[in-house]
This record gives structure tokens, C-alpha cells and sequence, in this order.
């Protein structure tokens, strides 16, 4: 089963929220509320190069000799050279033996994901970007056909080149889940031009796995990324932070993935520190995690140290943890709340939270009210 990211499942939360004089704005004026079209992200969306020319925050890029029309969602704010990027996780449910199916993504719009770039441009005090993946929230494609794949991640990232000339960027920060983070993965081997990565619950290696490195200069197109592979071809760039938040009883993304990326990545020298989280509620996946990722990130852009990030990111596990125990464990007589064995086994996070712990054993921050985490991404939500 192919999970779609747990970030969508509420589509009505997305009312389009009106931005107050003196609020952070799109570069352009809104468009008219225009929904996207649910057969064209079951079936596909083509564009032309003239049609996709015609749309200010949109992008002509092309990768193996095939080209697309990527959409972007921009608010500016703070430093011109710099940018936030969120990569949403795949937007259509697969199950065996079932149409695929994308509950709720007819009621996304245009307009709201303008307005969600505001907001969170609000919440990071930085120019913001939602960028659509192929085939997703108006940009053409199919998604179904490219996601997890070398061609994916050469058309995100030839976005991103087009985006950085067209809006004068010269410095992205990535924030991921799922889908998203596996293409965080790939991007930190293709781009010398990132800051702070934080990438949640992604399949960052593909089993079986391999000690073998990979190029992706030289990957087939078609082959699904294996991102683990590619950590030799990450660049010390100076400013490069990341991290990876991980629930080890995530349905999706295995654990032993994730941090056979982080202790490779450990190993290779590179800053990326893995954290050992619980994932909010989300129907037994333990997958997640966009909340955290969204607060790491906002962290790691004030300079907060890892230590005190991996104690943020605690704090949300052990609510996390609280929350799972009150659906699945019974009230004790005396009244007091139950404690899981997440819980029970969650320890202080350690000066450098380990790649390879098994146990939720690293960092979160204090969970954010509604005020200051709106949800995740235009087209859904997530309190943490």
C-alpha cells in the first residue's frame, strides 16, 4: 500500500482565511477561487509551455527530456536571498484492490494556498514556498506515475533552479514529509544551495538495502530514489543543518531506513541529526510527523542548538505518547492518565541524539497553540 500523507486528511480546514493589511501577501494579486481538478490528479494534468508561461508562480522545467509546468505558492517576507520550501507528502491513496482515491482535494484551491503561504511566512518571519509536485495542486504531470522517482527529483530540483533565478533566491531551507522528505533526500545530494533540512518520516532508503553507493547524475529515470545511496554525494556546505524526525513504529517509512540515511550521513561527517519522535494520532501509521518537522525547521532557522531542538522535539512525543494511550488504553480506576509504553520509554534526549536508537530517544519543542501552527500545508492540517 502507497499511504497518502496524513496532512490531507482534512480539506475543509482549508478555508481560504482573509490577510489583514501589513500581513505577509503573495508577490501577485490573488486569483479567483479556482479548486483543482481531482481527474487531473488521478489521471494526470498536461500543460503547454505557452499555458504555463501564462501563470506568474509557475515554472517550464525539464528533466530527461521531458518537460513540465510546476506551480508554486509565494509569500514573501524578511530576507529576499532566502526562502522556506515545503514538499507536501503524496496527495492519492492506494489500496489494494481500490480505485485510487484522494478524499476531500476537490475543496483545495488556489486561493487557499496563497493564503497558506502567507501564513506561514507569518510563522517563519521568511518568504515562503509551497511547491506543487508534479501533477499536484495545478502543476501538470501525474503523480502517480513519477513520485519516489529519479525523474521526480530532477524536476523538483530544476524547479527549484528556476525559482531561484526567476525570484532572486540564492538559499532554500526544505521542509518534508513523507514523499516530500524522500525528495529532501535526494535534493541535499543535487544542491550546494541549502540551509536548514528537516525531513519527516521519509522512506530514505529502499530495501533491500545496500552498501553500494549511487550517483543520481547517472541513475536510470525511472529508478525510485534511494537516498541513502546518494549521502557520499552530499556537499559541507557552510550553514547545512538538518534533521530527521522519525516515529520508529511508523507504518510507511521503516525505521531502519531513516536511520541507515542518518548514520551514513553521520558517519560522512554531514550535520544531520536524527530525532526519535511520536507521530499525532493518525489511525495506528505512527507516520505523522509534518507538525514537528515544520517546528524543527523554525527552530533550526533561529540558530537553536540541536540539543535544545531535540528537547522541543520530545516534549511533542511525550504528548504524542499521552494521546495514542487515551485511545487505545482505558482510564485507570485512580483517575490518573494512562502512560503507554512510548512513553514509558522515552528518555532525556542525549547531547547528540543517536542514528541508530530504536526508541523514541530525541528531541521535540513545547506544541504550539493553533495560533502560532496553523496546519501543515494549504490543503490540510495538523496540530503537530
Amino acid at each position: 500500500m502507497i499511504a497518502a500523507v496524513v496532512l490531507m486528511a482534512t480539506w475543509a480546514s482549508n478555508a481560504p482565511a482573509a490577510i489583514a493589511p501589513g500581513d505577509a501577501a503573495p508577490p501577485q494579486q490573488l486569483e479567483p477561487k479556482t479548486f483543482f481538478s481531482l481527474d487531473d490528479l488521478l489521471n494526470g494534468k498536461r500543460m503547454s509551455r505557452a499555458e504555463c508561461d501564462a501563470i506568474p508562480i509557475a515554472v517550464w522545467v525539464t528533466a530527461d527530456g521531458m518537460s513540465e509546468c510546476l506551480r508554486y505558492y509565494m509569500s514573501h517576507m524578511g530576507d529576499p536571498d532566502e526562502a522556506v520550501v515545503i514538499l507536501n507528502g503524496d496527495l492519492v491513496i492506494t489500496e489494494p484492490g481500490q480505485a485510487p482515491s484522494a478524499p476531500g482535494y476537490e475543496k483545495a484551491s488556489v486561493e487557499g494556498e496563497l493564503n497558506y503561504a502567507a501564513r506561514r511566512a507569518r510563522f517563519f518571519g521568511k518568504t515562503f514556498i509551497e511547491l506543487a509536485r508534479p501533477g499536484t495542486l495545478g502543476s501538470s504531470g501525474s503523480e502517480l506515475k513519477v513520485r519516489h522517482t529519479v525523474h521526480e527529483a530532477r524536476l523538483v530540483n530544476a524547479a527549484l533552479d528556476a525559482i531561484a533565478l526567476k525570484e532572486g533566491i540564492r538559499k532554500f531551507d526544505l521542509v518534508g514529509q513523507s514523499g516530500g522528505s524522500i525528495l529532501i533526500g535526494a535534493l541535499l545530494a543535487m544542491r550546494g544551495d541549502i540551509g536548514c533540512a528537516s525531513i519527516g518520516s521519509g522512506r530514505l532508503a529502499l530495501a533491500p538495502y545496500t552498501n553500494a553507493p549511487k550517483t543520481l547524475a547517472t541513475e536510470n529515470w525511472r529508478a525510485l530514489l534511494d537516498d541513502q545511496a546518494y549521502v557520499v554525494s552530499i556537499r559541507k556546505s557552510t550553514g547545512l543543518r538538518a534533521f530527521i524526525l522519525s516515529d520508529p513504529d511508523d507504518v510507511h517509512s521503516p525505521i531502519a531506513g531513516q536511520s541507515l540515511f542518518a548514520l551514513r550521513a553521520t558517519a560522512a561527517g554531514l550535520p544531520v541529526t536524527q530525532l526519535m519522535t511520536v507521530a499525532v494520532p493518525d489511525k495506528g501509521a505512527h507516520h505523522n510527523v509534518v507538525g514537528q518537522a515544520i517546528r524543527a525547521m523554525k527552530e533550526c532557522l533561529a540558530g537553536t542548538s540541536d540539543v535544545a531542538i531535540a528537547e522541543i522535539i520530545r516534549q511533542f512525543a511525550l504528548e504524542n505518547a499521552r494521546k495514542w494511550a487515551a485511545l487505545t488504553v482505558p482510564p485507570s480506576p485512580s483517575g490518573a492518565p494512562p502512560v503507554s509504553p512510548a512513553l514509558r520509554q522515552a528518555p532525556a534526549p542525549a547531547s547528540r541524539p543517536s542514528a541508530m536508537s530504536s526508541t523514541p530517544a530525541g528531541g521535540v519543542s513545547t506544541p504550539l497553540s493553533a495560533a502560532t501552527n496553523p496546519p501543515a500545508s494549504g490543503v490540510g492540517s495538523a496540530t503537530n
